[in-house]
C-alpha cells in the first residue's frame, strides 16, 4: 500500500467516525452532520481518486479481523482513536465491517451517522440491522458478518509485513486508557452542549480508572493523544492539555490525589466551548468582533457550569477561568477575588498556547514543538515567568511521545525530558536505513538513550516531525 493511499484511507476513516461521533451527539440535520458527511464522501473519492486497485475500485471494506480495523485487508497504520468509534459501531450492528460502494452520496453517509444515534444498543440480529439501514435508504454501504464467519466481505487478510507490524506493538490498554479520556470530555461537552451541568465526578473516576496505565506509560498516551484533524480538535486538544498538565504535576512530585485532581481540572478547561456555535469554533476565517467576544465567553460559561456540580473544586474553576489570562492583562476574564489564585491558572495559560500551537486547528497549520517555543518566549507579556519556566523544565524543547530524527540518522521517540532542556531521553525506533530497530518488549535498555548523558554526547536531535517519519 503506497504512501498516499495509505493517508487516504487513514483521512477517509478519521472522517467516518468524526461522523459517527457527531451523529451520537447531534440530530441528522444539525450542520456538523451534514458536514461531516460530505467531507466523509469527499475523502472516499480522495481514497478512490491515489488509484484504489489501479483506479478501477468500485468499494471500499473498512472492518474489524482479530481485533484490529482494517481496511481492504490490511490492518490500518496506529493506533487511531477513530478504531476505537468504529468498532463500538459495528458491534452494536452484530457486524464485521462496512463495504462502502463508490455510489454512496452525502445523504446516505448522514442517515448512517444519525442510525448510531437512534439505535442505542445492539440490535438483535446481523439481518435486522441490514434491514433498519435499508429502511434509511443506505443502500450503497453493506454491512458484513463478522471476521470469521461465512459472507466475510473483506478480502484475505495480509500475512503481515510492516504495515501490520507497527499496529500490533500498539499497546491495547493505553489506546484504550486515551480513549476513555477522551470519551470522559466528550460526555462532559455533550452535556454543556444540551443544557445539562457536566459529571466532574464521573470524569474523576475516569482518571482515577485510567491512572495506572497513565503512571506507566504516558509518553505513549501523549503521543495516541495526538489528533490529525482539526474537526476534532476541541474534544482532542483538552485531553492532550490535561496530559501535558498531568506530566507537568508529576515533575513537581504532587500527591498523587492532588495530580488527579489537576489531570480532571485541566480535561474541563475548554468544556463551554460546548455552548459556542460550531460554525464559529471551526470558521477558517477571522472573527468579527462581536463574535470573537462570543467565544471569549467560553471560559466564564464553563465556570458557571462546573459551579453547580458537585464534583468541581476551586481548582477546577480556577482552571477553567484562567487558562486566557495573561500575564500583562490582556487576556480574558477578569477574576473574582473568590477564587484564590496558584500557580496552575498561569500554568494552564502555557500548556493551552503550547498544545494549539503544535495542533492542527481550523485557522493555522500545526507547528513544531521548537517554532512554539520561539512564540512563548517572544511574547513576553503572555506567559508568567515562573509557570513558563515549570513547563519548559517539565517538557523539555521536544515533548514526550514526539518523533524526532538522530544526527545519526536513526528515527526516536521522546519518552521524557531530561535537566538539559534540549537533549531529552529518546527511545530509538528505526535504524538510518529505516528498518525497525527490534527489542524485546519491556526491555529497553538496548534502545532507550539518554542525550543529556556524557556517553551520548556527540549524538544530538537533527530534526522534529510534525507527523511521524515515514518508513
Amino acid at each position: 500500500m503506497n504512501g498516499a493511499r495509505r493517508d487516504a484511507i487513514g483521512d477517509f476513516v478519521q472522517k467516518f467516525a468524526g461522523g459517527v461521533t457527531h451523529g451520537s451527539l447531534y440530530f441528522k440535520d444539525h450542520p456538523r452532520v451534514r458536514e461531516m458527511a460530505e467531507q466523509t464522501l469527499s475523502a472516499l473519492r480522495d481514497h478512490f481518486a491515489t488509484g484504489a486497485a489501479g483506479g478501477s475500485a468500485t468499494s471500499l471494506f473498512i472492518g474489524v479481523a482479530r481485533g484490529r480495523l482494517v481496511a481492504d485487508g490490511r490492518p490500518l497504520i496506529g493506533a487511531l482513536l477513530a478504531a476505537r468509534r468504529l468498532v463500538d459501531f459495528l458491534k452494536r450492528l452484530r457486524s464485521g465491517g462496512f463495504l462502502i460502494k463508490a455510489s454512496v452520496d452525502a445523504d446516505q453517509l448522514r442517515n448512517l451517522f444519525a442510525f448510531g444515534h437512534e439505535l442505542g444498543g445492539e440490535v438483535p440480529t446481523l439481518d435486522d440491522a441490514r434491514r433498519m439501514l435499508a429502511e434509511r435508504g443506505i443502500v450503497a454501504i453493506e454491512l458484513s458478518p463478522p471476521f470469521g464467519q461465512p459472507g466475510w466481505l473483506g478480502v484475505p487478510m495480509g500475512g503481515g509485513g510492516e504495515e501490520g507490524g507497527e499496529e500490533q506493538d500498539e499497546p491495547a490498554a493505553t489506546v484504550t486508557c486515551v480513549q476513555q479520556l477522551h470519551d470522559g470530555v466528550e460526555i462532559a461537552h455533550a452535556a454543556v452542549a444540551q443544557g445539562r451541568v457536566p459529571d466532574v465526578a464521573g470524569l474523576q473516576a475516569v482518571v482515577e480508572r485510567v491512572r495506572g496505565h497513565l503512571v506507566t506509560d504516558l509518553p505513549r498516551a501523549l503521543e495516541l493523544a495526538h489528533y490529525d484533524d482539526y474537526d476534532r480538535y476541541v474534544v482532542g486538544h483538552s485531553v492532550r492539555v490535561g496530559l501535558f498538565a498531568l506530566l507537568v504535576a508529576r515533575s513537581l512530585g504532587l500527591e498523587q490525589a492532588r495530580a488527579d485532581e489537576v489531570l480532571c481540572a485541566s480535561l474541563l478547561h475548554d468544556v463551554g466551548k460546548a455552548r459556542v456555535p460550531a460554525s464559529l469554533l471551526y470558521r477558517r476565517g477571522p472573527l468579527s468582533e462581536d463574535e470573537r467576544a462570543q467565544v471569549e465567553l467560553h471560559a466564564e460559561d464553563g465556570a458557571e457550569l462546573l459551579a453547580a456540580s458537585p464534583g468541581a473544586t476551586a481548582l477546577t474553576l480556577e482552571i477553567v477561568l484562567s487558562h486566557h489570562v495573561r500575564q500583562d492583562g490582556r487576556g480574558y476574564p477578569t477574576l473574582p477575588a473568590s477564587i484564590p489564585p496558584t500557580i496552575w491558572g498561569p500554568l494552564l495559560y502555557v500548556v493551552d498556547v503550547f498544545e494549539a500551537l503544535t495542533a492542527a486547528r481550523p485557522h493555522q497549520a500545526r507547528r513544531t514543538s521548537k517554532r512554539a517555543w520561539e512564540i512563548l518566549a517572544a511574547d513576553r507579556g503572555g506567559s508568567r515567568p515562573d509557570a513558563l519556566a515549570l513547563f519548559a523544565r517539565a517538557v523539555g524543547l521536544h515533548p514526550v511521545g514526539a518523533h524526532v530524527r538522530l544526527s545519526t540518522g536513526e528515527l526516536a521517540r521522546v519518552v521524557a525530558a531530561t535537566t538539559r532542556f534540549d537533549r531529552p531521553r529518546v527511545e530509538r525506533t528505526h535504524d538510518a536505513t529505516g528498518h525497525p530497530i527490534a527489542h524485546e518488549r519491556g526491555a529497553k535498555a538496548d534502545v532507550e538513550i539518554d542525550l543529556s548523558t556524557q556517553r551520548w554526547g556527540d549524538v544530538d536531535v537533527a530534526d522534529e516531525a510534525i507527523e511521524p517519519f515515514e518508513d
